[in-house]
């Protein structure tokens, strides 16, 4: 699939241009050219912009009792681990900067479950969070990590043989410093290092990285560096437990699945929703997830007098997902940006067709433009929605091919696999 949008010369030169200057700024700290002094000053007044807006600043104990009121059915899942081939097997260090309930994290224990009896993995954190969705594996706390010598140094004691960097850091935010400090003491540190480019956005380039591994064709297409050690590798979902288990869903529920935190969706997600209601009072609707956002969503649902047909869960168990997608015989994907989108397969796989916006990487996902509005036009969206629940039918026959489709490509086993053979490539 090509995709036209951006022109890749351009992408490149704006890619070479930025990183031309990341270096600059370097050689002009190192040089004092700009004076030690004025540049601090910069650097200071930068990282204390960047640290009010960071989540986890604040009492951790006051958010783990403020989170835990508001989702009383979250629990993290419990990762499963396969009993190792061998005695002493390689280590593999997967590295980003929380491990919540999320679509980047999902894929870090799946390559887990499914790699367990012949890597050990371990997982380093820019922070642990109280709403940590993952347990079972070491949990290394990198907060505090602000010099790439502190982080090879780091490595030194975990030794593991691949560091795996699963990437979502955007140019200047907090993220990207860490990530920044991250890929530098790994490149000190000398052992491979992949990077898992998780959102749609330029990956950090550096030479000597062992592989780009996008999550969809359009990422790779639309953001990746050209000439460089570049693969796609779609996540794999775990369809022993979102499948349908000879459930009928509920003809008139719609909904989503996401976290409310601004990265995919924004504050219209709710408009094709509250249009959908409009056109079609006897719809209800079903928001899982929880973020900063909910509560803006819920004023929005609020002030349009439609309280009684929306229901939100805020975050909720993993292992709860399947049963909650069961109810719905529409899954709305009303964002602004994806570059993959696990929530997607786990819809399809359970036959459920999927609405959404034809942005990022939704087009290769779905295959059936039938399904897709332009972007943040909740107008036309909402058309799309009305139409599958008037349409049975329909939604029979989208829901078998979307069922498919996510055997053919998108299967957890599938991706291990892929991810097996690039471990065994790279070391």
């Amino acid at each position: 699939m090509k995709h036209t949008k951006w022109s890749i010369d351009d992408i490149e030169l704006t890619r070479q241009q930025l990183n031309l200057l990341q270096k600059r700024l370097e050689d002009y700290s190192g040089a004092k050219k700009l004076g030690v002094a004025f540049f601090q000053s910069i650097v200071n007044g930068l990282k204390n912009r960047l640290i009010k807006k960071s989540p986890v600043s604040g009492s951790n104990s006051n958010t783990a009792i403020e989170f835990k009121s508001k989702n009383p059915d979250f629990k993290p899942y419990q990762i499963r681990l396969k009993a190792p081939i061998g005695v002493e097997l390689p280590k593999i260090l997967h590295v980003i900067p929380y491990f919540v309930t999320g679509g980047s994290q999902q894929l870090i224990v799946d390559i887990i479950e499914g790699l367990s009896g012949e890597y050990v993995h371990e997982v380093a954190l820019m922070a642990v969070v109280p709403q940590q969705g993952y347990v079972g594996v070491p949990i290394h706390d990198c907060s505090g990590i602000r010099d790439p010598a502190v982080f090879a140094a780091r490595l030194q004691q975990i030794k593991p043989d691949i560091v795996h960097v699963h990437y979502y850091g955007q140019w200047p935010h907090f993220f990207w410093h860490w990530y920044h400090v991250i890929f530098q003491g790994a490149a000190a540190y000398g052992r491979p290092v992949v990077e898992n480019c998780n959102i749609p956005y330029m990956p950090y380039y550096q030479a000597g990285i062992a592989r780009y591994v996008y999550v969809s064709e359009y990422a790779r297409d639309t953001y990746g560096v050209r000439h460089m050690p570049n693969q796609v590798i779609y996540p794999g979902s775990n369809f022993t437990i979102f499948h349908r288990a000879n459930t009928s869903p509920d003809p008139d529920t719609i909904g989503m699945v996401y976290r409310m935190d601004g990265d995919k969706i924004n504050n219209r997600a709710m408009e094709p929703f509250i249009k959908v209601m409009q056109k079609r009072p006897q719809t209800k609707v079903l928001i899982v997830g929880g973020g900063e956002q909910l509560e803006l969503f819920q004023q929005q649902v609020e002030l349009a007098g439609l309280n009684a047909q929306f229901t939100f869960t805020g975050y909720v168990a993993y292992e709860k997902l399947a049963d909650l997608y069961r109810r719905l015989a529409i899954f709305v994907a009303p964002v602004y940006s994806e570059s993959f989108g696990q929530v997607t397969p786990f819809a399809m796989n359970m036959g459920i067709p999927v609405a959404a916006y034809n942005v990022g990487a939704l087009e290769e996902i779905l295959a059936n433009t039938e399904v897709l509005a332009p972007g943040e036009d909740a107008e036309a969206l909402s058309d799309i929605i009305v139409g599958l629940l008037n349409d049975p039918a329909k939604r029979e026959r989208i829901g078998a091919f979307n069922k498919a489709r996510a055997n053919e490509l998108f299967t957890v086993e599938t991706m291990v696999e892929a991810y097996r053979q690039l471990y065994h490539s790279v070391r």
